[in-house]
């Protein structure tokens, strides 16, 4: 299958949601206006994602999310790192029989999340940094399983 088109989406929640919650936002970067996929309708906006973790279980910085320095991004990317947002990117594909501007089916391609850690900015964009992060009043699970065979002894006997 050759490869027609890319979109990225990103999906952005608050620091304490639960599968099933509504997001805050909802932005994609291919189309104008707005677009469906998987049921849920995304706005566009100007970004471009970088450094998604390519391994399962490796630990990465975490992924780069520019977007173009309007007042409004500016604003998100602000509550997002006060409210400690979760975001969601989903790398979407179709098809060279689908065209490049109307196509009817996507495929996920891609997808990784994390918690809005930090950001900087200069005259034209504003950058947010995604991550893992880990807090001792209300701890995450490892980037990484530990193995049974390590787990395993460690289990309790009868």
């Amino acid at each position: 299958m050759a490869v027609r088109g890319v979109v990225t989406t990103l999906e952005f929640y608050p620091e304490d949601w639960e599968a099933g919650d509504t997001s805050l936002y909802r932005f994609q970067n291919h189309f104008e206006g707005t677009r469906t996929f998987n049921g849920e309708v995304y706005t566009h906006n100007f970004f471009q994602v970088s450094g998604l973790v390519k391994m399962r279980d490796t630990s990465g910085l975490g992924a780069q999310i520019n977007f173009a320095a309007t007042a409004a991004n500016v604003d998100l990317v602000e509550a997002a790192i006060l409210g400690r947002y979760f975001c969601a990117i989903t790398v979407w594909r179709w098809s060279s029989t689908e065209g490049l501007d109307n196509p009817s089916s996507f495929n996920v391609f891609a997808g990784q999340g994390g918690a809005c850690d930090t950001a900087d900015n200069d005259s034209t964009t504003v950058n947010l940094i995604i991550k893992d992060y880990a807090q001792t009043t209300r701890p995450d699970f490892p980037w990484r399983k530990i193995p049974w065979t390590i787990t395993g002894p460690l289990s309790f006997r009868r």
